[in-house]
């Protein structure tokens, strides 16, 4: 009948409409929503394009050994912010689950650039583009082309700094660790971390330690003198 008339399109799983009235009324997509007067005459203009969409993500994980890949018990990192720069230029904002994962879905064709933060407590980014695509690490910034598919290897492993060095016996009383001074193994060392824990080690048969993942902050580290 003639009067105004609503028609609504559903937009389906997998689809994003595109920009609405661009041009023609005959050629461009009106939208999901569409209101018109019927007068008595066909209108055979009322139309809808669809863009195909996909995802875009994966994880941040701790890399403990500092290799670039992400090794089996290697744990991810929750809460970390990932930011997808979209290729008009805005950006949206995510943050890891409780095991690092991230999504961003619902993304046509283009060219993007994600950019992880740096998790609290970590130093920064370990080396990147190691090895398998999967397993790798991308870095901290990463361009990634979506092209009619999902894209879900855009990971980065950040690490933790070492501290450590040696306990030598300086037999001259110099202050300073000449050469032909030995290494003192099996003394006890004890870093105290920021958040005020403990870690425990003793130094090797040449007198060298090292604590491996030290988190960014302020810590303590006491030697306990050997006897003799």
């Amino acid at each position: 009948p003639n009067g105004e008339v609503t028609i609504e399109f559903e937009t389906p799983e997998g689809y994003t409409p595109t920009t609405p009235n661009t041009g023609d009324d005959t050629s461009d997509s009106d939208g999901t929503k569409v209101t018109i007067t019927v007068d008595g005459k066909d209108d055979p203009t009322i139309d809808l394009g669809l863009v195909p969409v996909y995802d875009l993500g994966d994880k941040v994980w701790f890399d403990a050994d500092k290799d670039g890949i992400q090794d089996a018990g290697e744990p991810g990192i929750p809460g970390v912010t990932v930011t997808l720069t979209k290729p008009d230029g805005s950006t949206v904002t995510t943050t890891t689950d409780a095991n690092g994962n991230y999504v961003f879905t619902d993304l046509p064709n283009g060219d993007y650039t994600v950019t992880f933060g740096t998790p609290e407590g970590y130093n920064g980014p370990t080396i990147s583009n190691v090895g398998n695509d999967g397993l790798d690490s991308d870095g901290q910034t990463v361009k990634v082309t979506i092209n009619n598919a999902d894209d879900m290897t855009v990971d980065s492993g950040f690490i933790k700094v070492s501290v450590g060095d040696t306990v030598w016996e300086d037999t001259d009383g110099d202050g300073q660790q000449d050469t032909d001074e030995p290494g003192i193994p099996g003394v006890t060392v004890t870093i105290t971390y920021p958040d005020g824990t403990t870690e425990t080690t003793t130094t090797d048969e040449n007198g060298n330690y090292e604590f491996p993942n030290v988190p960014n902050g302020e810590v303590t580290i006491e030697f306990e003198t050997p006897e003799g």
